[in-house]
């Protein structure tokens, strides 16, 4: 049944397919007619414009405006104006119908129409094929069936609108094929998705297209106008763009015999690889076709999103198009006519000629100092030799022409000359020089963007509107010279920031204001809060500080300069008196000694900040500091003979000039080993106590009375406040980094060295002397052919591989040799090896391996086999010889072959291949060309980073690394040129171009892109510019560096400028083809014009010797003398190219020498092998020794007898195993000699002879005696065996809770620094130790629950019953706010640092002297979490205190929790008022009470037992924690009969039960007698309770407290004092 349909279904398709080709040839013919069968076309073809909705209102009948549209193209042409408005009404009803049709379909669908994928379910459940794996055929049967059964009533209302031309929404879906037809179009439209299904009907759908006019609408009105042949012309251009885009969808398999079916099929599975098409192609987005143009409300969104191009960002993550270098940044780069590198650098505004000469003494200045060797000549070379050439150097950098340093430093050497004070020429400026240059210039640009900065907010302070009546501008800084003269002499980062600090310190309220009147300031999440130095300067004591008479700038002039300039003069009276003139209530300085100690944080600020005061302190630690070295616990351990931080393990006191001057990159060590945590460093000046004595000296007087010693004693406390707490960490840290940076810089300058010496090497040249026939061909090949072989492990289980490759570097052969290493029959891969040589002639055998057996099995072998190539003496082989090249045979380093076997870029090139042999094939590559190969390293992933390219390259940052290593690499490329036709045909080859002067990776991608789309060839330097490749700044930087060879021509008939593989400029091509001219007297203008250095490729044949004739110094001087050129030494390189063009300078590549060849065979070096001790192995037992082996590295050894370790037992036997040291390596024989004697190798001697050896000079050898006897005096602890757990967060440290308590402590770890650690509860708890203030220190519980594993981290973690989802939300929301509050706290006015008997006294102190209640909050040591609130009350006999505990959501007091300090003060004082108040009333209460029981028992009047007689102490409130305001004995009047209270208790006394008394005696006395009533009178009544809380007084039901009472039951356990009453006057002052 299904097959019926289908046919049905595809019979209709035909036949509609065929009325589509008719209405097609009608509606060209009609067009040719003039229009006259424009009707008809309209009809139809508004027939298949309907939408879907048309299938259910078909029946509809049209109206008489609908007929009206349904006119011929000329007569609404002729009507158009009349009718216009008459239009604007029935567009308007038709676009309301076709929305009703629109949502009418939308509901149906929505209630009965399955999905694409429910349908294909469906069919597959019955056996049927998919609709849309036939290019969606389904759908459009559907669709053009609502053509036909619409085409009565769409058509006539569309009719108007075909006939202006528009676009259809039906042609549109089949003319794009952008969309798919079905019920989502809209957001396939919306996503901008490519329909990868194409139809199966291309040819008949092309031809149905043309019979359509399309249109946009916004192109309507003008198409109006349009004649015959502009539609026709147009319909054209449409078809050719649609032609295009459907060559993504049609079937590419076709040429492989795949069907359609199975090609549709296929793309439905894996997709056709077009999702992304629609962003890759570029086009004009005013062209789109878009679908159902103006038909609904909606397609007008449709079009307007359409419209927007389609970016890389919406298809790519970020991070992988910045790998690939396609942002935005990247066009421009690449597309500017600025060298790359120097746009990746930073741009520094134009510079004067004041500027330019200042920062060329800078610059001599700093090279002078760098450079150590005296025989350099930069150094020989007179002041003015210098400078003049480092001026032209940056004036080459800083000018339109932008050159390079390879460029400089090749043409542009007679600019650069040095000369000595003689006028002798001792050199030119070299490379490295250059290089020196160029890092100085961007530090001195980066040094004067500060400058500027600094400078302009001087002059914006100065000239601000807003700060005309600041004071301190006014009469301080518009007058202030010192910073002027302070900015203009900076020479250093330092310095500007000296001079920043100094602003910052003494304008910061103007800074402030500036800032934000420029609108920089940027908004804050938190208010700023004022620095203390600048609250203690807006409430006047800065006044006071100035009574010190201390002048800083002077002071600091009179130290730097060691000259008695500055004598202060001392008040007639004592600091703390003058100090009480400056107090101000209600804030920080509310005593004369906090007066006294903000002034001096004060001028110890204003000291500390002094620019002339910070470089004399930073001078002097540069020349005098000694840097002593000492491990840490954990260093003491891990840091032994053998690790590599051991020579300085204990260093004592070491000069810094010896650590810059000898041990140029020991402190990179030493700085790496404390960030590691294994030493601590610490640098200070020997003669310290000196260097403070004389400040000392110079900020106080020579005045000796009682009140001069006072003074003077307040300014010495400023000095050493602002030097041992603010300067002299300060400093430390600039030489720490300082000396960190220079020795960054030494180790960055021999790891490119390390790489230029293994670049310096040439391709394989093969040794033609002795070749019996001259070849030609081999003559001009460019490489080697090359095999490689390598059996890896030596494993006899796996195989060998050869690889042969020929001279482009392209594998020609392979071959895998399994049966290499068997004795007997190996002759099968030694036949092939030689048939592999012989087929392809290769040149040169080089071999690798990763062990001995490389050396031991596979190289006797491979010799055996080339000897074999001339032992047939036979004619017939005699007649071959001309086609056998015997090849060399070599073994070089591997370092470059063993990362490449697995690297991204091998595996890429090679899927198919094992890693071995993509190891013979980088092996084979660096044979035939190393500085190619390493310079493929240097890509995105910097796989040149993984060699070993330094032993110490690993304390260099990679940023710092990857400049040296590129640095190593553009000297060598620009020395030795690119061939530039190799770069573009050979991807393998193209990495060197990126380090050409001028380029960088993204103009190299673009250069060879251009190449290659314009003849895959370039033919001479000069189409670099005619083909728009680069411009003429990259032209003139780049253009020597790349080579024309010949070769690559050598089949046509193209004529090459010999020039152009020459070092020769293109600028000086005259002047070579004129030297060449004279040296052949030819006349200069006689030069072919098609081949104008053809005269010089004659030269060269034949007799380039005639150019040593030419007087060049003259040559020169003409020249100097017509152009003003500087050309000579210049010419002599020209003479040299025209000589040996492209001369290689590098060494001949033979074989690497042993030292090398050993450790890559044996991964040992001789540091790691002589005097280390070793495990053995005994192999065999000779008379008069032993032979062994290492374990380790299979490297054979001998033991003498005489050396061997002595015992009771025989001697040793084959296959024992022992200790031996190792006393001599020959690496030649690939043997080391063993000493096993037991005095040397279980004594530890070899050990201790290390030591010695590794020993600095300056290492303190006593100290490390003392901690070995320590170490054996204190007993060995067992460590628990405990895994160590491992979380991934910053804050992470496995240690204790005394290490973290340690690395906590000190003035460097700010309040709030945090260590999660492991908690002592078991692998289910974590630990947070912060630090609250300098030590307190609290640690957080953390409780793991749903965990993995015992080991990974919760996936919910609780604090107290609280639950956070990971370590970060506890830091964000529980530990951060209670540190902040505890910040907030320390800076209240009520804050005190003393202890808690010093704060007693000061509010003892306080209350006294302002006759009111003081309060005051202080830390507290024993509790972490809180503070102590510490008040005293007016008239009382002593203070008390309260917890305030810190919680995340602010200050808990009394159960109560308050956002603020403020609001938690204000609601105490409430209750301490309301408390005392109710405490008054209740004991006038029981006055009056006592007052009437004593009348009645004066009266006579019921019993008065004793209890109740005794008389009255006036009522007071509880003590510490007691419930303020609870009554001590009037409570008792609550009950019938209660008469009296209680007596009065004794200070101090516990409120649990009387002084003295039990407690069942006490129970029996406050028991009221018989008969009196109450809870707990008559039979049964309860006693008093055990378990009541010791707050309680009182026997009384806990129900009958008052509610005050009953809250405050359980505070604190002090005792409040008992007070006689209220105070008469107020309680706080506010």
């Amino acid at each position: 049944m299904s097959d019926e349909s289908d046919l049905d279904m595809d019979f209709d398709e035909e036949k509609r397919e065929k009325e589509e080709d008719d209405d097609n040839k009608d509606s060209n013919q009609a067009e040719q007619n003039g229009g006259s069968g424009s009707k008809k076309k309209s009809s139809r073809r508004v027939a298949a414009d309907s939408d879907d909705s048309s299938v259910e209102d078909s029946d509809e009948e049209m109206t008489e405006a609908d007929k009206k549209f349904i006119v011929d193209d000329e007569e609404v042409s002729d009507n158009n104006e009349d009718d216009e408005d008459e239009d604007e009404d029935l567009d308007a009803k038709r676009r309301a119908r076709e929305q009703r049709k629109l949502l009418k379909r939308k509901q149906r669908e929505e209630e009965e129409d399955l999905d694409e994928d429910d349908m294909d379910l469906i069919n597959e459940n019955y056996g049927r094929s998919s609709g849309r794996k036939k290019g969606g055929r389904l759908k459009l049967k559907k669709l053009n069936r609502v053509v036909d059964d619409d085409s009565d009533g769409a058509a006539a209302s569309q009719s108007r609108k075909a006939g202006q031309g528009s676009r259809s929404r039906l042609d549109d879906m089949f003319e794009e094929d952008e969309t798919p037809v079905d019920d989502d179009r809209e957001g396939a439209a919306k996503s901008g998705k490519v329909d990868r299904r194409a139809p199966a009907y291309d040819s008949d759908d092309e031809e149905s297209d043309d019979g359509f006019v399309v249109d946009d609408d916004e192109g309507q009105e003008d198409r109006e106008d349009e004649t015959d042949r502009d539609r026709e012309e147009r319909r054209q251009r449409q078809k050719e763009e649609r032609k295009k885009e459907r060559q993504f969808t049609r079937n590419l398999g076709q040429q492989y015999g795949i069907s359609d079916d199975v090609w549709h099929e296929i793309n439905d599975l894996f997709g056709d690889g077009s999702d992304y098409d629609y962003a890759l192609i570029q086009r004009d987005m005013s062209k789109v076709r878009l679908d159902a143009v103006d038909l609904e409300n909606e397609d007008d969104d449709y079009e307007t999103e359409s419209k927007k191009p389609v970016k890389l960002t919406d298809i790519y993550e970020p991070s992988e198009i910045a790998e690939r270098m396609l942002t935005d940044e990247d066009e421009v780069i690449r597309l500017k006519d600025v060298p790359e590198r120097f746009q990746l650098c930073p741009e520094f505004p134009p510079q004067s000629e004041e500027d330019l000469a200042r920062e060329v003494t800078h610059i001599e200045s700093s090279l002078l100092a760098a450079i150590t060797d005296r025989s350099h000549p930069f150094t020989q070379a007179s002041p003015t030799s210098r400078q003049s050439a480092i001026t032209k150097v940056l004036k080459f950098f800083h000018g339109e022409d932008k050159f390079e340093v390879p460029f400089i430093a090749l043409h542009r050497k007679d600019h650069i000359t040095l000369v000595d004070r003689d006028a002798q020429f001792v050199g030119t400026l070299d490379r490295v020089t250059l290089w020196k240059i160029w890092d100085l210039d961007i530090a001195y640009g980066a040094l004067e963007v500060k400058r500027k900065a600094c400078r302009n907010l001087i002059t914006e302070l100065r000239t601000s509107p807003e700060l005309l009546g600041s004071s301190a501008v006014q009469s301080v800084l518009l007058n202030d010279s010192y910073i002027d003269d302070m900015l203009r002499t900076a020479k250093s980062l330092e310095d500007v920031a000296d001079v920043m600090a100094y602003l910052q310190l003494y304008y910061s309220e103007e800074i402030r204001k500036v800032e934000e009147s420029k609108g920089r300031r940027r908004e804050q999440k938190r208010a700023m809060r004022r620095s203390e130095y600048a609250e203690a300067k807006r409430l006047g004591i800065g006044e006071f500080v100035k009574l010190f008479g201390v002048d800083v700038k002077t002071f600091s002039e009179s130290i730097s300069l060691m000259r008695a300039l500055h004598s202060p003069e001392d008040l007639l009276e004592e600091p703390l008196d003058t100090a009480m003139k400056f107090v101000v209530e209600k804030s920080a300085f509310s005593n004369e000694q906090k007066v006294i100690e903000a002034a001096r944080m004060m001028l110890a600020h204003q000291i500390s900040v002094d620019p002339t005061f910070r470089r004399f302190l930073r001078k002097v630690y540069a020349d005098d500091a000694v840097v002593t070295v000492t491990p840490t616990e954990r260093g003491k351990r891990e840091i032994t003979p053998l690790h590599p931080y051991y020579p300085f393990k204990y260093l004592k006191e070491k000069p810094a000039h010896k650590l810059i001057e000898v041990d140029r990159m020991q402190y990179l060590q030493i700085h790496k080993a404390e960030t590691e945590g294994l030493v601590t460093v610490r640098v200070f000046v020997e003669e310290e106590a000196n260097l403070l004595e004389d400040i000392v000296r110079n900020i106080t007087n020579d005045f000796s009375s009682e009140l001069a010693e006072r003074w003077n004693d307040e300014r010495r406390r400023c000095a050493e406040k602002a030097t041992k707490e603010i300067i002299f960490p300060t400093v430390v840290k600039w030489f720490k980094e300082t000396m960190a940076a220079k020795a960054a810089e030494v180790l960055m300058d021999e790891c490119r060295a390390a790489l230029e010496k293994k670049l310096d090497v040439q391709p394989f040249r093969r040794d033609t002397s002795q070749d019996e026939f001259e070849d030609e061909e081999e003559a001009n090949r460019s490489h080697a052919r090359v095999m490689a072989l390598s059996w890896g492990e030596g494993d006899p289980k796996e195989a060998a591989f050869a690889i042969c490759i020929d001279e482009h570097g392209r594998v020609c052969k392979t071959a895998k040799l399994s049966q290499l290493h068997m004795r007997d029959i190996k002759r099968q891969d030694h036949d092939a090896i030689l048939a592999i040589l012989r087929e392809f002639r290769v040149e040169v055998i080089v071999m690798g391996g990763f062990t001995l057996s490389t050396k031991t099995r596979l190289l006797p072998d491979i010799v055996d086999s080339l000897e074999r190539i001339y032992d047939d003496t036979s004619d017939r082989r005699s007649s071959r010889r001309r086609d056998i090249i015997k090849p060399s045979l070599i073994m070089v380093e591997d370092d470059v072959a063993r990362l490449s076997m697995n690297s991204k870029r091998y595996v890429k090139e090679f899927p198919d291949y094992p890693p071995l042999a993509r190891y013979c094939i980088s092996l084979a590559r660096r044979v035939q060309d190393t500085l190619l190969e390493f310079a493929s390293l240097y890509n995105a992933d910097f796989e040149i980073g993984l060699l070993s390219i330094h032993p110490l390259q690993r304390l260099l940052p990679d940023d710092k690394l990857k400049i040296a290593l590129e640095r190593a690499i553009i000297n060598t490329v620009n020395q030795n040129g690119v061939d530039i036709n190799d770069a573009a045909s050979l991807p393998h080859r193209s990495g060197t171009l990126q380090f050409v002067s001028g380029l960088g990776p993204r103009k190299a991608g673009f250069i060879i892109n251009r190449i290659n789309k314009t003849g895959g060839k370039l033919e001479s330097r000069s189409e670099l510019i005619t083909k728009k490749m680069v411009g003429r700044v990259i032209f003139m930087n780049a253009a020597s560096f790349i080579k024309i060879h010949r070769r690559h021509f050598k089949r046509t008939n193209t004529i090459l400028d010999v020039l152009d593989n020459t070092r020769i400029h293109p600028e000086d091509y005259d002047i070579a083809r004129k030297m060449a001219a004279g040296a052949m007297d030819l006349d200069e203008n006689a030069f072919d014009p098609d081949d104008p250095s053809g005269h010089i490729l004659e030269l060269m044949d034949d007799h380039p010797e005639r150019l040593n004739n030419l007087m060049l110094d003259d040559f020169a001087e003409e020249l100097f003398r017509t152009s003003q050129d500087l050309k000579r030494l210049t010419l002599r390189d020209i003479k040299d190219e025209i000589i040996q063009p492209y001369y290689d300078f590098r060494a001949r590549l033979t074989m690497t020498d042993v030292e090398k060849i050993f450790t890559m065979l044996t991964g040992e070096t001789e540091e790691s092998l002589l005097g280390m001790c070793v495990s053995c192995q005994l192999v065999k037992v000779f008379d008069r020794f032993y032979k062994c082996r290492l374990t380790s590295s299979g490297l054979d050894a001998n033991l003498q007898l005489n050396a061997a370790p002595v015992s009771n037992d025989n001697r040793l036997k084959e296959n024992d195993t022992f200790q031996a040291v190792v006393t001599r390596i020959e690496m030649k024989e690939f043997k080391v000699e063993l000493d096993a004697r037991e005095e040397t190798v279980a004594s530890g001697k070899w050990l201790n002879d290390l030591s010695i050896k590794l020993r600095d000079k300056q290492f303190d050898v006593g100290l490390e005696m003392d901690d070995k006897e320590k170490k054996t005096v204190q007993p060995k602890v067992v460590p628990k065996q405990k895994r160590t757990r491992t979380i991934n967060h910053p804050f992470w440290k496995n240690c204790s809770y005394e290490e973290a308590i340690s690395e906590l402590t000190g003035p460097s770890v700010r309040s709030g620094s945090l260590i999660i650690r492991p908690s002592t509860k078991g692998n289910d708890h974590i630990c947070i130790t912060w630090k609250v203030d300098e030590g307190v220190f609290q640690h957080i519980d953390i409780l793991e629950t749903n965990k993995d594993n015992e080991w990974t981290l919760g996936k919910t973690l609780m604090i107290e019953g609280k639950k956070f989802d990971d370590l970060e939300e506890i830091v964000a929301m529980y530990v951060e706010p209670m540190a902040q509050h505890f910040a907030d706290a320390r800076k209240h006015v009520k804050f005190q640092s003393g202890s808690l008997d010093d704060t007693f006294r000061f509010v003892d102190r306080e209350m006294r002297s302002k006759k009111r209640s003081s309060y005051a909050i202080i830390n507290c040591p024993n509790k972490p979490q809180c503070m102590y609130l510490v008040f005293q009350h007016v008239d009382k006999s002593s203070a008390r205190h309260e917890y305030i505990t810190i919680v995340p959501d602010g200050f808990k007091f009394r159960n109560m929790v308050y956002k603020s300090l403020d609001k938690l003060f204000d609601a105490f004082k409430k209750q301490e008022a309301a408390r005392m108040k109710d405490a008054a009333a209740t004991a006038a209460k029981a006055r009056a009470a006592a007052a009437q029981n004593q009348q009645r028992a004066q009266g006579g009047g019921g019993a008065n037992p004793a209890y109740f007689a005794r008389p009255q102490a006036p009522v007071a409130s509880s003590g510490g924690g007691g419930p303020p305001g609870m009554r001590s004995g009037p409570g008792m009047s609550q009950y019938p009969g209660a008469t009296g209270g209680l007596p009065q208790r004794p200070m101090g006394a516990s409120y649990s039960m009387p002084q003295g008394m039990p407690y069942g005696q006490q129970q029996q006395q406050m028991q009221p007698p018989p008969g009196m009533g109450g809870w707990n009178s008559g039979p049964g009544a309860p006693m008093m309770r055990p378990n009541m809380p010791s707050q309680m007084g009182l026997p009384v039901r806990p129900s009958a407290l008052p509610p005050q009472q009953q809250q405050h039951q359980q505070q604190g356990q002090m005792g409040y004092r008992q007070q006689p009453g209220p105070p008469s006057n107020g309680y706080y002052g506010r």
